[in-house]
C-alpha cells in the first residue's frame, strides 16, 4: 500500500499505515516505525518464551513479525549436510504468509536444496560472513531473480541465524507488492529477533537431545542385570533402575531425592557394622573409591546379603565431576564362602 505524494505532511498512524514507503520517511515517521517494530519484537519474544508447543510457537511468532513488518511472507531455513552426498544444503523449516499468497513450505525445491543448484551461492557466502541480503530482486543477479520471481517476490531482506558462532540458517521477509529496501535500523531490529529465534531453536534442540539421551539411558538401565543408582553432586539419588529397586526394597518414588546412603545401605561383613559410602567426597575430591568384596546390602526389609559394587564419577560437558554412578550385583564369591 503506497501513500499519495501530496500527503507526505500528514501524520502517520502506526496502526493503519504501512511501516515502509517508497518515499523517504521523515524523522517522526521513522520513530513510529521503530516503535512498531520494537513492539512487534517484544510480542514475538514473549510468544517464544511462553509458548508450550514448539512448532505452533514459532509459527505464531513469525505471524506477529509478518504483520508488524507488513510483509507478505516470513520464513526460516536451516543449513544441514545431505546424508548421501555430504553436500551443504538448506531446507525450509517454518513459514508464515498472508492468505492471498501461496505458501512455500511444501515446495519440494526448498527442501534439501543446494545453494549452487539454486544459483544462490552468493547468499551462502554473504550469510556465512554475517551479512544480510536486502533490496528489490530486480537488482539481484539473474540466476537469483529467476528463482525468486517464481515465488512472487518483489523485494526481500534475509538475515543470518547464528548458533554457536556457526551459520545455522537464515530468516527471510518477502514483500510481494512493493519495491523497497530495508534501512539499517530495520535490519538491526530484524537481527535481534533472529537471535531470539536462534536461542529458542537451540533450547528446543538441546531439550530433544537430552530427552533422547534420557530415553537411551533409561532403556539401558532397565535392561541391565545389575542394580544401578545415579546420584547428583549433592549425593542424592536422581535415577534408580528396576533391579536396584528389587535389591534395595525401595520403590522409585521412595528413592528419588533421598541421600544415597539412606537407600544404598551397606554393611561391612567382617566388622558387622554399617559402612557409609563417602559419595560427596568421591564427587567433590575426584577420588576413585575403593570397592570391597566383603560388603553386604541391607534392604528395606529382610536380611542383608553380600554384593559386589563399583562407583564411577559422572562428568558434565565441561569435564567437571557432577555425579556418581553406582552399579551392584549379588556376590557369587561371598555366597559360596558363606
Amino acid at each position: 500500500m503506497q501513500q499519495d505524494k501530496n500527503t507526505s505532511s500528514e501524520r502517520l498512524d502506526s496502526d493503519t499505515q504501512p511501516i515502509f514507503s517508497n518515499r523517504e520517511p521523515n524523522i517522526h515517521e521513522k520513530l513510529l516505525m521503530q516503535q512498531k517494530l520494537i513492539s512487534g519484537i517484544e510480542r514475538a519474544e514473549n510468544v517464544l518464551i511462553s509458548g508450550s508447543h514448539y512448532y505452533k510457537t514459532i509459527g505464531d511468532a513469525l505471524g506477529i513479525l509478518g504483520e508488524t513488518a507488513e510483509v507478505d511472507r516470513v520464513y526460516i531455513f536451516e543449513n544441514h549436510i545431505e546424508t548421501e552426498s555430504g553436500e551443504q544444503v538448506v531446507s525450509q523449516r517454518f513459514e508464515w504468509s498472508k492468505d492471498i499468497y501461496e505458501t512455500q513450505i511444501d515446495n519440494p525445491i526448498l527442501q534439501q536444496a543446494s545453494y549452487k543448484a539454486l544459483g544462490m551461492e552468493r547468499w551462502y557466502d554473504l550469510l556465512s560472513r554475517n551479512q544480510s541480503i536486502n533490496g528489490p530482486i530486480s537488482e539481484f543477479p539473474e540466476s537469483e531473480r529467476i528463482f525468486l520471481m517464481q515465488q512472487d517476490i518483489v523485494s526481500l531482506i534475509v538475515v543470518p541465524v547464528i548458533i554457536k558462532n556457526r551459520l545455522w540458517g537464515f530468516i527471510g521477509f518477502d514483500d510481494c507488492k512493493n519495491v523497497r529496501r530495508w534501512e539499517k535500523y530495520e535490519e538491526t531490529v530484524l537481527r535481534i529477533i533472529a537471535a531470539s529465534f536462534a536461542r529458542s531453536m537451540e533450547t528446543h534442540r538441546q531439550a530433544l537431545a537430552l530427552n533422547r539421551q534420557s530415553q537411551v539411558i533409561g532403556t539401558i538401565l532397565q535392561n541391565t542385570a545389575d542394580g544401578v543408582i545415579i546420584a547428583n553432586d549433592d549425593g542424592r539419588i536422581t535415577q534408580i533402575n528396576s533391579k536396584a529397586v528389587e535389591m534395595t526394597g525401595y520403590q522409585t518414588g521412595e528413592a528419588i531425592g533421598e541421600a544415597t546412603n539412606d537407600i544404598f545401605r551397606l554393611i561391612d561383613t567382617r566388622k558387622q557394622q554399617p559402612q557409609v559410602v563417602p559419595i560427596l567426597e568421591i564427587i567433590r575430591k575426584y577420588r576413585t573409591p575403593r570397592t570391597s568384596s566383603v560388603m553386604s546390602l541391607q534392604p528395606k526389609t529382610g536380611d542383608p546379603f553380600p554384593i559386589d559394587y563399583t562407583i564411577s564419577l559422572l562428568h558434565s560437558a565441561e569435564g567437571i565431576a557432577d555425579g556418581a554412578l553406582i552399579t551392584f550385583r549379588h556376590s557369587a564369591v561371598q555366597a559360596r564362602s558363606t
